[in-house]
């Protein structure tokens, strides 16, 4: 799939470049009707290749919401029976959805439902030139673990949206959901823990899954903890959901390491 830039609020700044991250992405299917706009939140750099992380409505990715007891210790979700499908989808605003897209900045080379990310490999026409500042924004795949954390009950934090809003927020709770295992014939199903970020007086948008939510720069570890990846429940209009890093980086660190791209 093809992976087009939509223009941007802060495209008329003088230092706005369009491979930095926060870009708002129309990602085009197979058909006019299949489409998704998200922002990429994040570079990752391995050697001279460029990739931009994504993830859709965690609505569209057949997770489940799950509610078994908590005397259930396993990570193995095939016996519960309390998962309901997530079926809330954020709703598009007509202005995204009717705007022309800019160029297309690269593909969709992986797309992982199991783990609940994608990559968008960058075309290297969008930083020829940038190479310097490209190094000093992207995080290198050898160190990816030095970057991110595990969110806490509590942590402030914060993220910037593709629009350039700074919002802030704190870590609620969390959120367990059911996944399909594409590694079982059986249809079982894996538990993966998510996390409920209140902010208080910001709605979740559809453009916004994607960003990368990081721990407050006055926090101790400033680090980034996770990306959104849609609305926490229904009628939570000011809470999200944010998938941790924690829960991929290994299979994003094989998948791009290997090359062992999929759309699964």
């Amino acid at each position: 799939m093809d992976a087009y830039l939509l223009q941007s609020p802060l495209a008329s700044l003088p230092d706005y470049r369009y491979w930095q991250a926060g870009q708002l992405l129309f990602i085009q299917g197979t058909t006019a009707e299949d489409y998704h706009i998200v922002t990429a939140g994040g570079l990752i750099r391995d050697g001279k290749s460029l990739y931009m992380v994504i993830v859709q409505d965690v609505s569209l990715m057949g997770w489940s919401a799950c509610g078994s007891s908590s005397s259930s210790s396993s990570s193995s979700a095939k016996h519960h029976t309390r998962c309901v499908p997530i079926t809330r989808p954020i709703q598009y605003y007509q202005d995204l959805t009717t705007q022309e897209p800019v160029g297309q900045i690269g593909k969709v080379v992986h797309y992982s439902t199991e783990q609940g990310y994608g990559l968008v490999k960058v075309s290297s026409q969008w930083f020829r030139g940038d190479e310097e500042a490209v190094g000093q924004a992207a995080v290198p795949l050898e160190m990816l673990d030095q970057y991110v954390d595990e969110p806490e009950m509590m942590d402030l934090v914060e993220f910037s949206t593709a629009s350039g809003e700074e919002v802030t927020g704190v870590v609620a709770e969390a959120q367990p959901f059911c996944v399909a295992s594409a590694s079982s014939s059986s249809g079982a199903r894996r538990k993966v823990h998510g996390f409920v970020v209140n902010t208080s007086s910001y709605p979740v948008r559809p453009e916004d899954c994607g960003i990368w939510v990081r721990r407050t720069v006055a926090a101790e570890r400033p680090l980034v903890l996770g990306h959104v990846i849609g609305f926490s429940s229904e009628g939570a209009d000011y809470s999200m959901l944010v998938l941790p890093f924690d829960r991929f980086k290994d299979d994003l660190k094989k998948t791009i390491r290997r090359k062992a791209f999929n759309m699964a």
